[in-house]
This record gives C-alpha cells, structure tokens and sequence, in this order.
C-alpha cells in the first residue's frame, strides 16, 4: 500500500471513528485504540494493510498450554473470524492478526475492525477456557 492511499485510509478510519483530530498521530504511530483495544495498522509493502489487535497479557513461565490452545483454536476458530491468533512478534501479549486487501474504505475498515474486534475477544476467552 503506498503512503498517500494509507494515509486517506487512516484519515477516513479516523472520521469513522468520530476522532479525526487523531489522524496525524495515527499515520505516524501506526496504532489507534478501538474498543479499549491497541490496534496496529501496518501498510505491507506489496499491497494490502496488516492488522495487530492486541488482546491479553501472557506470562510464558505459566501459559504453556494457553499457547497451545491458541494454535488449536486457529484452526477450529469458526467462520466469523478472518484471521489468526498469535504472539506479538515484540512482546509477549496475544494478538489477533488479519492480512487486508488495499480496497476497503475507512468506513469498511472500522466495522470490520468493531466485526472482528468482538469476535476475536469472544473466541480467545472460549479457547482459553476449554
């Protein structure tokens, strides 16, 4: 995704989202909070926009098997999730990964970030308490 289309994409998210003073900050942090969730928005070179929802703290001495329960869940999640979860490659929280196509607009992307947001959440407690 080159910078002009990301960054009318931030600024028709931000409208979306009734913040548009936050538009700057958010073009250049690469992260907006959405439902008490840290959202990073990661234009991919090729094309498209990475998606980072960040969902819970993890504490790897004692999450052991909640990592492998998130691996099982990735394949069993159901057909209302569009990604994957994972660990953050700089950190230690779960999060939940979606690969975008470039042709959403801010408004399409803030529904389907509020969409996914909730059932990603509602997934992870159902994965961590199986």
């Amino acid at each position: 995704m080159d910078t002009a289309a990301y960054e009318n994409l931030i600024r028709q998210l931000c409208e979306a989202h009734g913040s548009p003073d936050a538009t700057n900050g958010v073009i250049a942090c690469k992260h907006l909070e959405v439902e008490g969730r840290l959202v990073g928005l990661i234009p991919r070179d090729d094309s498209g926009l990475d998606v980072f929802i960040e969902l819970q703290q993890t504490y790897p001495d004692r999450d052991h098997s909640l990592y492998e329960k998130i691996l099982r869940g990735n394949i069993s999640a159901g057909s209302d999730l569009m990604g994957f979860f994972g660990l953050h490659p700089e950190g230690i929280r779960v999060v939940y990964r979606m690969r975008l196509p470039d042709d959403l607009s801010g408004e399409e992307l803030s529904a389907l970030l509020l969409g996914q947001i909730q059932a990603a959440s509602q997934a992870l407690q159902t994965i961590s308490a199986s």
